[in-house]
This record gives C-alpha cells, sequence and structure tokens, in this order.
C-alpha cells in the first residue's frame, strides 16, 4: 500500500500527453508516476530517462530484449512493483512467450543468442549487487 497518495494527472498543464502515452503503452498510468506527479518534473525527467531506454530510433537494442532484461532485473532484485510493471510491459509489446517462460534457462536455452546471453547476465549482475 502506497504511503503518498497518488494523484491525477489532471489540470497539471507540464503533464499533457502523459496519461495518454501510459495508457496507450501499460493500458494505465502507473501509481509511482501519479506519485512524481506533485513534482513535476520528476515526472518530465523520468520521462525524458524512459524515452531514452525505450525509444526505438536511439537504440540497436531489439525492445524484446529490453523486455526481458526488465523482468530478470526485477526478479534478481527481488521487486514485486517493478517485476510487475516489467512483465506486464514486456506482455503487451508482443514478446515471445517462449521466450519469457525460458528466461531462468537463458545460459541454456536454444531460444538465446550469445549477444542476449550476455545482456541478461549483466542484468542478473547488475541487480544481484
Amino acid at each position: 500500500m502506497s504511503r503518498i497518495t497518488p494523484i491525477s494527472l489532471d489540470g497539471i498543464p507540464e503533464l499533457d500527453g502523459v496519461e495518454a502515452m501510459y495508457e496507450s503503452v501499460f493500458g494505465f498510468v502507473p501509481n509511482g508516476v501519479r506519485i512524481m506527479a506533485r513534482r513535476p518534473g520528476i515526472v518530465e525527467g523520468f520521462l525524458h530517462l524512459r524515452r531514452s531506454v525505450f525509444d526505438p530510433e536511439t537504440s540497436e537494442v531489439p525492445l524484446e530484449l529490453k523486455g526481458l532484461v526488465g523482468h530478470i532485473a526485477s526478479k534478481t532484485a527481488g521487486c514485486r512493483y517493478c517485476q510487475a510493471h516489467a512483465i506486464y510491459g514486456a506482455d503487451r509489446s508482443g514478446i515471445d512467450r517462449a521466450r519469457l517462460d525460458a528466461l531462468w534457462d537463458f545460459e541454456t536455452s536454444d531460444l538465446f543468442d550469445e549477444s542476449e546471453r550476455v545482456a541478461l547476465r549483466c542484468a542478473v549482475s547488475a541487480a544481484a549487487s
């Protein structure tokens, strides 16, 4: 349960369009964004970071691999909030379900190539620290 009450983004000019963007990606606006909305600059910074990571025009890393990395890192770190968002976002992006099911066997599964194994190893190591 949140200790800070999430607020509506309505009426915050700096955040026009943010709700629609999240609705199109997730189907809802995460409570974390609604809590950060108390300080619109924080949401703006978070969105800048998110765009830098997920914009397909600025990265050679496939969106599917980003989803897998996010999910395995969240699970490794034990953050259930992050796990829920990572798996939901991965599922909505059309991730290959077989690869998602085999994620914890990425080292030996034929569903992953060596470059993906390196990325997933890095995610697990970083999240375990």
